[in-house]
């Protein structure tokens, strides 16, 4: 390795010193426009951009502000201008033009470099004679290539006039690098080279079908040259093979190492076997990484696998593998969907920063607040990522027949504890997601999003809804001045957190609960003579009653129930290595 490296030093220094001998001029300063409220009729973006400029006389004074791209950022679209002189771009000159999903363009940002009158300086190397250099130069360090070496030309400004200089892309290998070098003159020269983050573009959703429709995006920190894998995630396709034992990559570059796949005919994601996915999988890693960068965790890196078959939709997060696995099932692929893949990065960054369990048992029997916490906890970062709500709408679109509302779950609700219990982890986590969304909304999204990291932390190992709510409190009363903690209780309160048991009276609503069977224990459940239910009812009877008659709205055909009874105490299970499950009821129906 270090005869590789030495000449790779050598290589930057020849640069550095051949750059100081151009006297580059000073860069000019870019000017923000910014509080417009500019309405332009035209008939589309770039026409009303090319309108907001002319009107803010944004002119360059020689050549032209040319259009070249628009793109979907932050919900506004921004058109980038290139300043030009016959055809070819001035390095450094150019506008954006931000336009709000209404209509009304806000922003105007723009650096325009001075060139008139300008000597222009010929003594310009062949596009063709500049690749062969920056080849030979890059080969002669020691270091492959990667790919086709690409030129483009651009105007620098020096103080001696305006050269037009040679902007030559290449990619190397061992290590992977995209470097940018500067030719010119005759015989060609070196001006300076720049090492670059390899990023590339794709077609991606920004949330999901439902949302809005695929666009552009930059696929950040690649760190290979022919497939999706970079500094946080890479990217495996199952291709809807079983069990998945040999992952690929179908996902290719074009020749600019963009990944421009629509997700369209071979590369529909119904498709078992599409490409899309990869590139949506690698965008919505990133993009969720970066979020929780922002409010200041930085997650570790992992696989996403994608097109995996499973029975029904589903999607999970292996952390013995460090692996998220989205599911491909009756063609449908929720890999397009930004709320599944960052439900699941939330899983890895639970695990990363609680120490908190998802099972624990006491002495009524099993207890899943531990699951619920981390579903809630998913769902929450997932939505406050997305700065929505509503979560798995994608999902829910594509089963109207199982979901009477066009989500999945939504973190803003009005459910409590008990009432709302359900026994089913992802069911009873909308108590807890439903409470954080509330603090979000009183406490402001970056300083809610932060505080809740520092409460993740905190937990202990063994949890439960009043437990996670007690540290929640004692983490906000650290961070947070009293009067804005004491609403945060208050809040807990009517959530019916702070007291939260799994002890439900059935009378006078009916309630709706989940009971686990056997099969949960797979060959164990033999072993048992039944599974204690985490949900229990009572109910307050007159001394006069001779009998109680109780009725279930719907039971699965196959379910073999039953029912302890215990008059005036809880049942009460205990777990003993030596002689198994022991329970203390009355009698059993």
């Amino acid at each position: 390795m270090k005869a590789k490296t030495a000449p790779i030093a050598m290589f930057f220094l020849a640069a550095t010193s051949l750059l100081a001998g151009q006297s580059l001029a000073e860069p000019a300063r870019p000017t923000v426009v910014g509080r417009l409220a500019m309405k332009v009729r035209a008939a589309s973006a770039v026409e009303r951009a090319k309108a907001a400029l002319k009107n803010l006389s944004v002119t360059p004074d020689e050549g032209a502000l040319v259009p070249y791209r628009t793109v979907k950022v932050a919900g506004d679209t921004v058109t980038y201008f290139r300043q030009q002189i016959d055809g070819v771009p001035v390095w450094g000159g150019g506008a954006s033009v931000f336009e709000r999903n209404d209509g009304i363009i806000h922003m105007v940002t723009h650096l325009l470099q001075p060139v008139a009158g300008l000597k222009l300086l010929t003594n310009t190397v062949p596009e063709d004679d500049a690749v062969r250099f920056a080849r030979t130069l890059v080969e002669s360090s020691g270091r492959g290539i990667a790919g086709k070496v690409r030129s483009t030309s651009a105007w620098l400004q020096a103080k001696e006039g305006l050269a037009l200089v040679r902007i030559v892309d290449v990619t190397t290998k061992e290590p992977f690098e995209q470097l940018e070098l500067l030719v010119y003159g005759q015989p060609a020269r070196l001006l300076w080279a720049f090492r670059r983050t390899p990023n590339a573009v794709g077609y991606a959703y920004r949330s999901n079908p439902v949302d809005g429709d695929y666009e552009q995006v930059d696929l950040l920190y690649l760190t290979a040259s022919d497939h999706l894998e970079g500094d946080y995630v890479r990217v495996l396709n199952c291709a809807g093979v079983a069990d998945c034992p040999n992952p690929t990559n179908i996902a290719a570059p074009d020749s600019n190492g963009d990944y421009l796949i629509e997700p369209t005919g071979a590369n529909d994601p119904d498709n078992v076997d599409d490409a899309f996915c990869e590139v949506q999988g690698y965008y919505g890693i990133n993009t969720i990484h970066d979020y929780f960068e922002g409010i200041g965790y930085q997650p570790g890196p992992l696989d996403i696998y994608v097109n995996y078959p499973m029975q029904q939709p589903n999607a999970f997060y292996d952390q013995q593998g460090n692996r998220i696995v989205i599911g491909q099932s009756m063609g449908v692929d929720l890999a397009v969907e930004n709320d599944v893949i960052f439900h699941e990065y939330g899983h890895h960054v639970f695990g990363e920063v609680s120490q908190a369990g998802m099972f624990d048992m006491d002495e009524y029997g099993p207890v899943t607040h531990g699951l619920a916490i981390n579903e809630a906890s998913a769902d929450y970062y997932s939505c406050a990522a997305l700065n929505d709500p509503e979560l798995g709408e994608y999902f829910a679109s594509r089963f109207p027949q199982y979901f009477s509302d066009p989500w999945l779950r939504n973190v803003e609700n009005e459910k409590t504890c008990p009432r709302n219990l359900y026994g089913e982890a992802h069911a009873d986590s909308e108590i807890w997601s439903g409470f954080l969304w509330d603090a979000r909304q009183l406490l402001g999204a970056q300083q809610a999003d932060v505080l809740y990291v520092k409460v993740l932390a905190a937990f202990p190992q063994s949890i439960t809804f009043p437990a996670v709510a007690q540290t929640y409190l004692d983490v906000a009363a650290a961070e947070l001045d009293q009067a804005t903690v004491d609403q945060l209780h208050q809040m807990a309160e009517q959530r019916g957190l702070l007291d939260c048991e799994r002890f439900i009276e059935l009378w006078p609503e009916p309630h709706r609960g989940w009971v686990w069977g056997k099969e949960i224990l797979g060959q164990y459940g033999s072993m048992l003579e039944f599974v204690p239910a985490e949900l229990h009812y009572y109910l307050d009877l007159p001394q006069n009653a001779v009998h109680l008659k109780i009725g279930m709205s719907k039971q699965p055909l196959s379910a073999d129930l039953a029912i302890l009874v215990r008059k005036d105490q809880r049942i009460q299970h205990t777990f003993s290595y030596l002689t198994g499950l022991q329970s203390e009821y009355d009698f059993m129906l």
